[in-house]
């Protein structure tokens, strides 16, 4: 570990940056970061033992700004594990992830720190903007419902139209974190997924902020989002939303099931459908793996198994004719 804290008490925000071999972006984000020009903040770098010059980058940032950055340099156990340690180590009252191969906008991360100060919620939901890395082009995405007025606490994050935050558009209050005991699975993809479903669950309060702090950077092959990826790591999914629908069945239990978080299981779910029958190579191991978890969430959840057989089934179809990533792309807003 490397760098030093900027104080013992308490701060506004902590920003957690995981990277593992991301030297082409990094300085990008901490630039973007240190522009805010804001106190009241913390950035920990969580170096996932980066073979490039990712650590060295993030220690020379720690060298000349060390009353903002820590880095820590650690074991490679995934994506998760950096996030674990964030939680645990946050000295924030509030927790925001950004991602090393994506940046903020630095005048609203200086207004997120101030806005903190008076925040008491479990997650602030706030737009955020993708930006594609080979177009440029900026489309900015929504978090809570446009209906709800800005700054308005809602403590029944129950109604049907309030969509399951995205990890890119949330910020998360880090007591709520530590007293849910949250703990991501490591060395797996995709556990923003088991993070954002775990929360949804489990919070009680959230606030809706209207401006947009984050710049999400899409449309290069190798993002974890792309569909080669997710037929490469086609299990680290499907054990992620095991995980998700074990934690749901776990709560049910003793409280009300919560109608977005099973829409958005049964989204991840069909999802996963796509990847097993459309991105999966060979074709024959995606269509074995698309059996075996059909026959999983008829046994397992029956209900979610009624939202996505239609779409499961035409998946099946498309892939008995060999139907490529590309052509699916163009087709599925007809289909779905």
């Amino acid at each position: 570990k490397r760098g030093l804290y900027i104080m013992d008490e308490v701060l506004n925000l902590t920003v957690a940056v995981p990277t593992y071999n991301m030297e082409k972006y990094l300085r990008r984000n901490l630039e973007s970061i240190v522009a805010a020009n804001c106190n009241g903040i913390e950035v920990l770098i969580l170096d996932n033992s980066s073979t490039d010059d990712s650590g060295h980058i993030a220690d020379l940032y720690a060298q000349k700004y060390p009353h903002i950055f820590t880095v820590i340099h650690k074991e490679n156990r995934g994506y998760g594990s950096s996030i674990n340690l964030a939680i645990e180590k946050a000295k924030g009252r509030y927790l925001r992830i950004v991602d090393a191969d994506d940046w903020i906008e630095p005048e609203a991360l200086s207004e997120l720190v101030s806005q903190l100060k008076n925040q008491t919620a479990d997650l602030l939901l706030m737009p955020y903007r993708t930006v594609n890395e080979k177009t440029g082009e900026e489309m900015i995405r929504l978090s809570a419902p446009a209906e709800w007025k800005s700054g308005d606490i809602h403590r029944a994050f129950c109604e049907e139209t309030c969509p399951v935050p995205q990890l890119h558009g949330t910020v998360f209050r880090v007591d709520f974190l530590r007293k849910m005991g949250i703990k991501l699975l490591e060395n797996v993809y995709y556990v923003d997924e088991q993070l954002m479903v775990w929360t949804y669950l489990r919070a009680d309060s959230v606030c809706k902020l209207e401006f947009d702090v984050y710049r999400y950077s899409i449309g290069r092959e190798t993002q974890s989002i792309s569909y080669q990826s997710m037929g490469l790591h086609w299990h680290d999914r499907e054990q992620v939303i095991r995980s998700c629908l074990e934690y749901q069945h776990e709560l049910n239990k003793n409280m009300t099931l919560r109608r977005h978080c099973t829409q958005q299981l049964a989204k991840n779910i069909g999802n996963h459908f796509t990847t097993l029958y459309i991105y999966v190579e060979p074709k024959g191991v995606g269509r074995k793996g698309a059996k075996k978890w059909r026959r999983f969430i008829i046994e397992n959840a029956p209900d979610l198994w009624r939202q996505v057989e239609k779409k499961a089934w035409l998946l099946s179809i498309l892939s008995s004719i060999h139907i490529t990533p590309m052509w699916y792309r163009k087709i599925k807003e007809i289909l779905f």
